[in-house]
């Protein structure tokens, strides 16, 4: 060894990071150092760089500064820049030389990798004695706030108190009714934290403390607690966190502030996997087109395992599974990123491999993409079950099958509408599925906006003629460039809404819902033992409108529609099959139309104002995240008209009196009239409350049209038109409204 190296050794045996190396490994490493001079004020490496080298410090003196401060001082014997080895981020900080400059021992990472290649447990050793540093560097910020850790030594003891676990998605971190003896500090990941009926009560991200009835309870868990993603905790004695004056104070806080505000406590955001679900699947350009528009809206991050791998400068990082020696620094680094990036896009391997189990760890929902025309991959080579009763691989081997999945079929673009989905929708049991052809902008918009959870829902409810106003609505929603991702309508709203999803056009929509507008040439009268109509007229106008081949499943807007079963007296929501039977029971009228047998002949289906007149709620549901916009066209009000009659009613007396202009006046309201009220009157709760899952309620004048003056439908979409022009202004203007817009991030 020469008296350089020999130098070197001795300033690599005082580094914490390499004191615990064997006396072989510090010997091959002394000589990969080169010497580097500084003069006073010359620039080390810049905060936001990306790092690839490491120094020593010899003698002179470093100025550390963040964001322009100097914020530490370093002397001889010092390291600096380090953990660029072993990871690749960047620069937390600007380095300089201070007084009369600094004599420095560089390291680059080509060296130390090709000193790794030859002395494989290096590596290994490295990571051993670094594993508490990337312990304490995620834990230092979270201490201070949580605990008061002011200095080093402050976060030193609160280390030496932790107890580290790592949960996996879905591993319980404790139970309902467990013995209480220590709390949690969540340092990645999320969980959710569960009632005694299983409800989520909310949710703990990065910064959350989790097990306080530890400390502020009677000694045994008040929740039961899972992991939503891969997630690290620190355990904490509960006598320690007690005595602490500022860990309690800050609970306090907490426990008031969700009381008064309940969801997400700490920091957590969407994050998608992207993984193949045919042998063509086109992921890379699917998720490239999805990262392309959600950079609109915040910072934006896709990764995969080849971009992990050139990030570290390191082949087969990515792979780095539990129990690897890099797996510490990569967990790490992963973290940062899902904290730095308002979105994460993870495209997984195309087949299971460590990297994809990683995905499948860390994304919120899987996003399992095929090429339309193809068939779905054999299970036994798909990196992911198809769904949650295939799981018998199990989490260990990455299916994660309780992972929630949506379907994105890619279709070419000359597809006019998509054909075949129920046979995906059959082997794959998505939660939800997206049509796009990536050479259509609306496409592709329309899923970014579903994964970034800013997709407009529209809830349409029913009314008869009023529903008309619906249609004033879409043009007024199309004019100012208001998209519509998803539509859930009853009755009339089911008629509108499935026109609009069909066509994606409100003047189209217009002239197909005209065809359901003459009422004569729906009422085609029969002996009324069922209805009053045989409803023959009305079958026919529906398969004319939307055809008769078409199915919901395969429409470009997902679409919705609800109905009622007299049979089990339930709500039922259409999400498949054809499209103009969906919207026949959603519209069958008690009474008026006859009604419609479920597929299979179990059930006895009519008009889904019956219980629910205004989906808001499932649409909401269905929706999550997102802009929830309800029009709502009877607005719970009577037709205004003034009535009298008796307690007794002679439909001869009232003929006579609609035909003799003297004697008695018989004003009672008509078969049909009182038919199409009654169906909405069981629903109107829900319709007082729809401003409780919606953004934005949309109402009309309710003496502009009657429920049965269908011929007046052009005057019906103007008054629709106006009104919600008026209601859509207002509310476009607020600071609330606009989250789809490009570069909103409210």
């Amino acid at each position: 060894m020469t008296a350089t190296s020999h130098a070197v050794r001795q300033l690599l045996a005082q580094v914490p990071v390499f004191s615990g190396l064997a006396a072989h490994d510090l010997d091959a490493l002394a000589t990969r150092f080169e010497p580097l001079a500084l003069e006073q004020g010359e620039t080390l490496f810049r905060q936001g760089e990306v790092g690839d080298f490491m120094c020593l410090l010899e003698r002179g003196e470093l100025a550390v500064a963040v964001d322009g401060a100097v914020v530490d001082r370093l002397g001889p014997g010092s390291v600096v820049g380090e953990m660029a080895l072993l990871t690749a981020p960047e620069r937390s900080a600007t380095v300089t030389a201070a007084g009369d400059g600094a004599l420095l021992w560089r390291l680059v990472r080509s060296d130390f990798e090709h000193l790794v290649a030859t002395h494989p447990a290096l590596l290994e050793s490295v990571h051993a004695v670094t594993a508490p540093r990337l312990e304490r560097a995620q834990l230092a910020p979270l201490l201070a706030d949580r605990f008061g850790a002011a200095t080093d030594a402050d976060v030193a003891a609160w280390h030496a108190r932790a107890v580290w676990r790592r949960l996996a998605r879905g591993e319980a971190l404790f139970g309902l009714g467990d013995p209480a003896e220590e709390v949690y500090l969540v340092v990645s990941g999320l969980l959710a934290v569960r009632d005694e009926s299983g409800e989520r009560v909310r949710t703990a991200g990065r910064g959350a403390v989790v097990g306080e009835s530890a400390v502020v309870g009677d000694g045994a868990r008040r929740h039961a607690v899972v992991a939503l993603r891969e997630t690290d905790v620190a355990a904490f004695p509960a006598g320690a966190a007690a005595a602490s004056a500022r860990f309690m104070a800050r609970l306090a806080g907490d426990l008031i502030a969700r009381s008064t505000h309940p969801g997400v406590d700490g920091t957590a955001g969407a994050r998608v996997v992207f993984l193949p679900a045919s042998s063509g699947a086109p992921v890379d350009a699917v998720a490239a087109a999805v990262v392309a528009r959600l950079r609109a809206w915040g910072p934006t991050l896709e990764l995969s395992s080849r971009a992990v791998d050139e990030r570290f400068g390191r082949a087969g990082t990515s792979q780095a599974g539990a129990g690897h020696g890099l797996a510490p620094a990569l967990a790490m680094w992963l973290d940062q990123q899902l904290r730095d990036h308002e979105h994460v896009v993870l495209v997984a391997d195309p087949v299971p491999t460590p990297w994809t189990r990683r995905c499948l760890q860390l994304a919120d929902t899987a996003l399992l993409v095929a090429a339309a025309g193809e068939e779905p991959l054999d299970p036994a080579r798909a990196p992911v079950a198809p769904h949650a009763a295939d799981a018998g691989r199990g989490s260990e081997e990455g299916t994660a099958h309780d992972l929630p999945r949506e379907l994105v079929l890619v279709h070419p673009d000359d597809t006019a509408l998509p054909a075949g989905t129920a046979r995906w929708l059959d082997a794959l049991r998505p939660r939800a599925h997206h049509h796009v052809r990536l050479g259509r902008d609306s496409d592709l918009g329309r899923l970014a906006r579903r994964v970034a959870g800013r997709a407009v829902g529209l809830a349409l409810s029913g009314g008869g003629a009023r529903g008309y106003v619906h249609i004033g609505l879409l043009r007024a929603l199309e004019e100012r460039e208001v998209p519509v991702d998803v539509v859930f309508g009853t009755s009339m709203g089911a008629v509108i809404g499935g026109a609009y999803a069909l066509t994606q056009d409100a003047e189209a929509c217009g002239r197909l819902a005209g065809r359901f507008g003459d009422r004569k040439q729906l009422m085609d009268r029969t002996l009324p033992l069922v209805a009053l109509t045989r409803s023959r007229r009305v079958n026919e106008a529906l398969r004319s409108m939307f055809g008769p081949e078409t199915r919901v499943e395969d429409l470009w807007v997902p679409f919705a529609c609800v109905s009622a079963s007299l049979t089990n007296a339930e709500l039922r929501l259409h999400d498949r099959g054809p499209m103009w039977r969906a919207v026949r029971a959603s519209a069958a009228i008690p009474g008026v139309f006859t009604p419609v047998m479920a597929e299979g002949g179990s059930e006895v289906l009519v008009d889904g104002g019956v219980m629910n007149n205004l989906p808001v709620d499932l649409l909401r549901g269905f929706l999550g995240a997102g802009t929830v916009i309800a029009s709502n066209a009877y607005g719970g009000k009577t037709d205004g008209k003034p009535m009298s009659f008796g307690d007794d009613v002679s439909g001869w007396a009232v003929l006579r009196s609609k035909l003799l202009p003297f004697g008695p006046r018989v004003k009672a309201p008509s078969l049909l009239g009182t038919l199409m009220r009654a169906t909405s009157l069981a629903s109107k709760r829900l319709l007082d409350e729809a401003a409780r899952y919606a953004d934005l309620v949309v109402t009309y004048p309710s003496s502009a049209v009657t429920s049965l003056e269908f011929d007046h439908h052009e005057e019906t979409i103007a008054v629709g038109y106006g009104h919600a022009s008026e209601t859509l202004d207002a509310w476009l203007g607020s600071p609330e409204a606009g989250p789809w817009r490009a570069g909103a991030l409210g």
